[in-house]
């Protein structure tokens, strides 16, 4: 059986002595024996285990959650568990790091186009923000309805129910909707005013990505693209204080 002394445990798995002794010290990883002279003798089955305790950290692991990993008669199981616990809050830390990014790219775009950030801005700021998330928010929820046409109609078919899956697809449609019509707030161009869209102007309206909603403003009643934002949740009265604000005093 071949053994491994502190140092050649650490050249043979191309860490530091410090780590391999740091990992003894936790009661990680022990070695499995020691010399006459108090030297730590790995084993190759402890190199395997440390190996996948320095694995572990990599990843993120606690030492409390490592530890009872290599101490666990069902490892296995247990990892699965933490795998999937660590997944979530992996993805949550990249979903809240994704937001402060955009943050940040919004206001280099506003600093590099206006040369400055008047606290007036702030309220555009926001809509901006709140606009990308209520996109997210809307190509999650057409993917799920797509995802549910693609399943459902071939059952419906099977069945020989072809109303019922017309049925499916117009009542999703009509959902999908009443979701944007509630989800997005319009600015015109004409009189800065910010205003909502009933569900069925909404859905007759032209459409582009890039302009927004070809519709008439209920304030100045003039026809043109009008600029979509996403609704400021944070912020129930601002589209009366942001109308308040354009009116002549």
């Amino acid at each position: 059986m071949k053994t491994y002394s502190s140092g050649e445990a650490a050249r043979h798995l191309g860490v530091s002595l410090r780590t391999v002794q740091y990992y003894d010290r936790q009661q990680i990883v022990s070695p499995s024996f020691k010399s006459e002279k108090d030297r730590r003798i790995y084993t190759e089955e402890d190199l395997k285990k440390l190996e996948l305790a320095i694995l572990y950290r990599e990843l993120g692991f606690a030492l409390k959650d490592i530890r009872n990993i290599m101490y666990s008669e069902s490892p296995d199981t247990l990892l699965s568990e933490m795998l999937s616990s660590y997944h979530h809050h992996l993805s949550e830390d990249i979903r809240h790091k994704q937001e402060q990014l955009d943050k940040i790219e919004l206001m280099q775009k506003k600093l590099k186009k206006e040369g400055s950030l008047a606290i007036s801005n702030h309220q555009q700021l926001v809509m901006l923000l709140e606009t990308k998330r209520a996109d997210h928010r809307t190509m999650r929820l057409l993917a799920g309805y797509l995802g549910f046409l693609f399943l459902s109609f071939p059952i419906c078919l099977s069945f020989h129910l072809p109303e019922l899956a017309l049925f499916l697809a117009a009542a999703g449609l009509l959902l999908l909707v009443f979701y944007h019509a509630s989800r997005y707030r319009y600015l015109c161009p004409h009189c800065q005013r910010l205003f909502e869209l009933p569900w069925y102007r909404d859905l007759f309206s032209l459409h582009d990505p890039k302009k927004g909603k070809y519709t008439r403003c209920p304030h100045c009643h003039q026809w043109g693209w009008m600029e979509e934002f996403g609704k400021v949740k944070s912020h129930k009265d601002s589209l009366a204080h942001l109308n308040k604000e354009d009116q002549p005093s």
